[in-house]
């Protein structure tokens, strides 16, 4: 018996930094905590990143100077013998094609655009992900609740058998059935601690808490035809703008 306090209070210590995270949130809030997600942020450095290359790809290189001394004697150094030494101060410019360098700024804006859209489709998915888990939260509640309420009637159930054993009846046998049910319903209980647990790390991992937020108002949205509605479709589309700019950039 003390092995199992034991094991009881390790289990309720280790639940408390799970629970302590669990907090009141708008699902609006949840939507800018998911906005900060890691996967998000670096999508978000990578198109930053492409559209400055754009603006840098419109410039000119860097100027070259050079600076040099012609017909020096290595063994009389001197500026006035024959031949005559000189110094020499040289500048070079390179002017790349103008339609060259519009095609690699348009092709850098073309990839920033693309990674634009995977980071749209990316948070899309984390949002849908989020309500799911939101419903996982909500569906296990219930299912805790009905469970709970199942094992009362079993207390209500044994103390009616035994007022019958009690009374002379022969019923002793509904009460190893009532066991056998009640220990059906405490496997059930355990894997809906199972199930909350990985609920809640996933949750963590989403927002960085447990939110006790109730599911969103869900709507049907109507298809209208355009295929630019999908995600995937977006991506694939600037995927095919930045070929373009890489095709005109090979013929400038």
């Amino acid at each position: 018996m003390p092995h199992i306090s034991r094991m009881l209070l390790v289990a309720a210590f280790a639940a408390v930094p799970l629970a302590a995270v669990a907090s009141a949130q708008s699902f609006a809030e949840l939507e800018a905590r998911l906005e900060a997600h890691p996967s998000l942020s670096a999508l978000g450095y990578d198109a930053e990143a492409d559209r400055e290359r754009a603006v840098a790809s419109t410039a000119l290189p860097d100027p070259v100077v050079s600076l040099g001394i012609n017909n020096i004697p290595i063994f009389d150094p001197s500026f006035d013998s024959y031949l005559p030494t000189n110094k020499a101060v040289g500048i070079r410019q390179q002017f790349p094609s103008f339609a060259g360098r519009e095609a690699r700024a348009g092709e850098a804006r073309a990839m920033s655009a693309q990674t634009e859209a995977v980071r749209d489709a990316r948070y899309a998915a984390l949002r849908a992900e989020l309500i799911a888990f939101l419903a996982d939260k909500t569906r296990l509640t219930r299912q805790r609740s009905l469970a709970e309420a199942r094992n009362a009637k079993y207390d209500e159930l044994v103390d009616i058998v035994e007022a019958e054993i009690d009374a002379g009846r022969p019923a002793v046998y509904r009460l190893a059935e009532i066991e056998s049910e009640r220990a059906e319903v405490s496997r059930t209980l355990v894997d809906l601690d199972r199930q909350e647990a990985e609920t809640d790390a996933r949750l963590i991992e989403l927002v960085g808490l447990v939110p006790s937020t109730g599911l969103p108002p869900l709507t049907e949205r109507d298809w209208s035809g355009a295929a630019l509605e999908f995600h995937t479709v977006r991506v694939a589309d600037a995927a095919v703008r930045v070929t373009d700019y890489g095709i005109d950039e090979a013929r400038a």
